[in-house]
């Protein structure tokens, strides 16, 4: 533990495994490319309808096929509406963070019955619940899912590939974050317990840290009180990772095995949605991990 807490301050100059697979190519479509990008045409388009004043990253300009109007920032990729898939406690996090970062039009999906919280004046927002909230999809430019929602639904696939973005807490997180470091921890089992205890060392050496993820805060409420002094620790499972294309600073990979193939089609996908934890890492990055556990040391 005490080296995990020294490597933070290292460079690990190792070559990282890049290796193309499906989750990959997933997470791939999330990044900036030629093909992802508006066209001149559409962004003329867009360019004489009402713009959201608000300097948000972490979303990729599309090109939609809708009649939705949009809202964007020149500074910004992040492009109105804004759709929140999910509303459980980290999707209620997420709806906290657009309107405090002045997003207007917000379209809030779930399943399940839907409460919202008070809502500023100038902030509208439809809400799409039951069993056809995926409908709200269709008026959604961008779309932040939370965590427990599967990212590879045929809905979801079709939203994208008529040009709408999905993006996640963690990748904004770690797009925007201003933490002079950030580890993340994954594994089958013992991710708290180890986020814990890399929280106290770091306090026992005086070094300011807080805890998110899926453990502790939802990982945007760390936003809100952020200093360039602080390490954040990131407890991450492979519903958060699986569309992730960016990784944190220092990754910690415990033991996987495998779990959750209700939810992941295979083990197969289950591990590759752990390796985002390191597949994005630059050569200044650092990962911790069991070299004798095959699982492991395959997604280091």
């Amino acid at each position: 533990l005490v080296g995990i807490y020294l490597t933070i301050a290292k460079k690990n100059e190792r070559s990282l495994k890049t290796n193309a697979s499906a989750t990959a190519a997933f997470a791939q479509t999330q990044m900036p490319s030629k093909n992802a990008r508006l066209s001149n045409e559409r962004f003329k388009r867009l360019s004489n309808k009402k713009r959201l004043s608000t300097s948000i990253p972490g979303a990729v300009q599309t090109q939609r096929k809708s009649n939705v109007k949009t809202e964007k920032n020149m500074d910004s990729n992040l492009i109105a509406p804004v759709g929140v898939l999910g509303f459980g406690v980290e999707g209620q996090s997420t709806f906290d963070y657009l309107v405090h970062n002045g997003v207007k039009d917000i379209v809030v999906m779930d399943k399940n019955p839907v409460k919202l919280p008070e809502v500023p004046a100038g902030v509208n927002v439809k809400v799409c619940s039951g069993e056809n909230y995926l409908d709200g999809l269709k008026d959604c430019v961008t779309v932040v899912r939370s965590a427990g929602v599967y990212p590879m639904s045929p809905a979801l696939f079709k939203f994208q590939m008529n040009g709408g973005m999905m993006t996640s807490q963690i990748q904004l997180f770690l797009e925007q974050t201003k933490s002079r470091k950030v580890v993340g921890v994954t594994g089958t089992l013992g991710k708290g317990s180890t986020v814990s205890m890399i929280s106290h060392i770091l306090t026992k050496c005086g070094v300011n840290n807080e805890i998110g993820g899926n453990f502790g805060v939802p990982a945007l409420d760390l936003l809100k009180d952020e200093t360039a002094d602080r390490v954040s620790i990131l407890e991450l499972s492979s519903f958060q990772l699986m569309t992730l294309s960016v990784s944190p600073d220092v990754a910690v990979v415990l033991r996987v095995s495998t779990e959750h193939l209700d939810w992941h089609q295979s083990v197969e996908e289950y591990r590759d949605a752990k390796a985002n934890l390191v597949r994005w890492q630059k050569r200044a990055g650092t990962c911790v991990y069991l070299k004798d556990a095959a699982p492991t040391a395959k997604i280091a």
